[in-house]
C-alpha cells in the first residue's frame, strides 16, 4: 500500500502538468506549422545542393559530399 501511494505522489504532479484539452489544440495547431514550416527548408535544401551537384557535374568540377 506504502509503495502504490509513493507512485500516486510521485504521478500527481506529472498528471497536473499535462495541457487542459482547450489548450492542447491552439498547441498541436502551432506544432503543425514549425513541422510544416521544418520539411519545406529540409526539401529547399535537398533541392538546392541537388541543383549544385547537377551544375558541378555539367562543369565538370568535383563537389565534397
Amino acid at each position: 500500500f506504502r509503495q502504490q501511494l509513493a507512485i500516486l505522489r510521485a504521478v500527481s504532479p506529472l498528471r497536473a502538468a499535462r495541457l487542459h484539452p482547450a489548450a492542447a489544440e491552439p498547441m498541436a495547431r502551432y506544432q503543425a506549422a514549425l513541422d510544416n514550416e521544418w520539411y519545406k527548408a529540409i526539401r529547399a535544401l535537398r533541392e538546392a545542393q541537388a541543383h549544385r551537384r547537377a551544375n558541378a557535374a555539367l562543369e565538370g568540377v568535383a563537389q565534397a559530399a
